[in-house]
């Protein structure tokens, strides 16, 4: 899985970045990014006992189902957990990277064809607080002479099929995960590590998108702008969305106040910010700044179509709608927040 973040600057600037999900804290760095994909003594005790022979449908059945039943390893879906194999097989949870290193370690310690792959589904966002990640998915697929066999862990895109596969070398689904861990280092404030990760992540595969937006991302933060920038250009030459990329130099060119660089870039992100709910929240912000409640209103409207269960969404409509004098919708729109979960007394203007 990899995502796009914002990074909430005192939470009055919004950068972007592009990453993957992890809460867990590991220090240092795996001296081989391959143990990633290891079978411990464990794992393959795990195979050899539980994981019944006999045809690769056969045997890929048996594992799936050993992994996820009860009586089995019962792995369950944690979307703040971006794990190593052997770190999900004791944890028995994690993410949709984790669960894909785990079928990818054992898969091949049973002699199947394991490859990553990239899923197709829309992205969805986390929001985190201090951060807003953009979720991307990612799984695996089994390969035969004659079919490809797409293992999921969400039974409502399990299939068999051997078409819109985006198979990825194993270096690329590395990286992610060391792209991923890096994220959360910044989320929480733990910049060295965070670099670590990343330039470990570019190592691997210098031909991610993602991991230079992410890296930019840290090193804006940090006051370099010409880091930043310089990451933003090997983005441009990497795999992966260039629209965000040019999105996130329009922001580098307003700041450096070049405004007619800034604005070629942001006409060439305009896709990426009709589909992205964080920005039409932004958009809000910025008509509120300028005492245009209407046009607030709307955007936070589109903001919600795009994302409904954001709590922060609603909430920042009702408080709009209140200066707006429109007391029964803000009355809706403050309960609806409280019913997804928003307890802050207030989210002031200018946030």
């Amino acid at each position: 899985m990899h995502t796009t973040i914002y990074l909430h600057l005192s939470l009055c600037a919004r950068i972007f970045i592009l990453a993957v999900l992890p809460l867990i804290a590991v220090h240092g760095l795996a001296p081989d990014p391959n143990s990633l994909i290891e079978a411990t003594e464990s794992m393959k005790e795990f195979a050899r006992k539980q994981v019944a022979k006999g045809t690769v449908s056969e045997r890929l059945d048996s594992l799936l189902h050993e992994l996820v039943s009860p009586e089995g390893l019962g792995f369950t879906y944690d979307a703040s957990l971006t794990l190593t194999a052997s770190e999900a097989f004791e944890m028995r949870r994690g993410n949709c990277l984790s669960f894909a290193l785990l079928v990818t370690a054992i898969g091949r310690e049973i002699g199947l064809n394991v490859h990553f792959n990239r899923s197709p589904r829309n992205p969805s966002w986390t929001d985190l607080g201090r951060i807003v990640v953009e979720n991307h998915h990612i799984n695996c697929v089994v390969k035969t002479d004659y079919s490809a066999h797409l293992v999921e862990l969400f039974p409502e895109y399990t299939t068999l099929y051997s078409y819109q596969l985006d198979l990825i070398k194993d270096e690329e689904a590395l990286a992610d995960f060391y792209n991923n861990r890096a994220v959360f280092y910044v989320a929480d404030g733990n910049s060295s590590e965070a670099h670590e990760h990343f330039k470990q992540a570019t190592r691997i595969y210098p031909d991610s998108s993602a991991t230079w937006k992410n890296w930019s991302i840290l090193h804006k933060a940090e006051g370099n702008i010409q880091k930043a920038e310089n990451c933003l250009n090997n983005a441009l030459r990497a795999k992966g969305d260039k629209a965000s990329v040019y999105f996130m130099l329009s922001q580098i060119h307003e700041q450096r106040n070049n405004l007619e660089m800034a604005q070629r870039y942001a006409k060439l992100a305009e896709k990426f910010n009709r589909r992205n709910p964080f920005y039409a929240y932004s958009q809000a912000e910025q008509a509120l700044v300028e005492g245009n409640t209407e046009l607030a209103i709307k955007h936070l409207r589109k903001a919600i179509r795009l994302m409904p269960h954001n709590a922060r969404f609603h909430f920042r409509l009702g408080e709009i709608q209140l200066l707006a004098g429109n007391i029964r919708a803000s009355e809706k729109s403050m309960i609806k927040a409280r019913h997804l979960g928003f307890q802050s007394p207030t989210l002031l203007a200018g946030q």
